[in-house]
């Protein structure tokens, strides 16, 4: 049976659909490994509070891991808190209200979203404020153009500067096919401005967040998703 949380918010249409894995064939969890690969370019410091499990953790570890690295960011606690069954409020209302991400534990999915959390916990929390505020004031039944654009931005997002130079993975689905070897996936490449934009990780984080806070409403029409290799040239087919 689905989640709640999936239920809710279904994948971006120009992320090729993960075919759900049963536990028997989940992906190895090998995140010593992930530090050398450049689709997880600027998650290394994540990556390297995980190298010593050798299993999917739960979301208690999730959070013990990662949420000092986010709260020593933000200057505030953003927890990692297993999902019930059924969520009393929506999942942008838990992390903008309560300064909670429900997780479910030992899933690969969510676990990339917190490592994409840790990484850029600005953007992430701009994001989810948007999605939030848009909810709130939306008056008609079903999503809006505003809230799909913002789903296809926090599930395969790629980050690079309008200047060129190397791209940086936002969206976690975009990282699940990778660690799953399905090819043929796309992302939605978001160009930042080039202004005292150096490369850092941190930087990207405060110039994707404030672009986040920036974007219209309504969304202006999304551009082509771009095939994810092609932004990866070092890497081999």
């Amino acid at each position: 049976m689905s989640s709640e949380r999936e239920k809710r918010r279904p994948r971006a249409s120009n992320v090729p659909r993960m075919a759900r894995l049963p536990t028997k064939t989940l992906p190895a969890f090998m995140p010593g490994s992930w530090v050398a690969d450049p689709f997880f370019r600027g998650h290394e410091r994540a990556l390297a509070v995980l190298v010593d499990l050798d299993h999917w953790p739960s979301a208690s570890e999730v959070d013990a891991r990662l949420g000092p690295l986010i709260a020593r960011a933000l200057g505030d606690p953003i927890c990692f808190r297993t999902q019930a069954k059924s969520e009393p409020m929506r999942y942008e209302a838990n992390i903008v209200v309560r300064r909670e991400v429900p997780t479910r534990d030992g899933s690969p999915h969510d676990l990339l979203n917190a490592i994409v959390w840790a990484t850029f916990p600005r953007a992430k929390l701009a994001l989810h404020t948007r999605f939030h505020a848009a909810e709130a004031s939306r008056s008609v039944p079903g999503r809006t153009r505003f809230q799909d654009r913002l789903t296809l931005l926090d599930e395969g997002a790629a980050l690079r500067s309008e200047d060129g130079g190397p791209a940086w993975l936002f969206g976690h689905a975009i990282l699940e096919h990778r660690i799953a070897h399905h090819r043929g996936a796309r992302a939605e490449l978001f160009e930042l401005s080039a202004r005292g934009l150096d490369g850092d990780v941190s930087t990207i984080d405060r110039a994707f967040a404030a672009a986040l806070l920036a974007l219209p409403d309504p969304a202006p029409p999304r551009p082509a998703g771009v095939a994810v290799h092609e932004l990866f040239p070092e890497v081999s087919p």
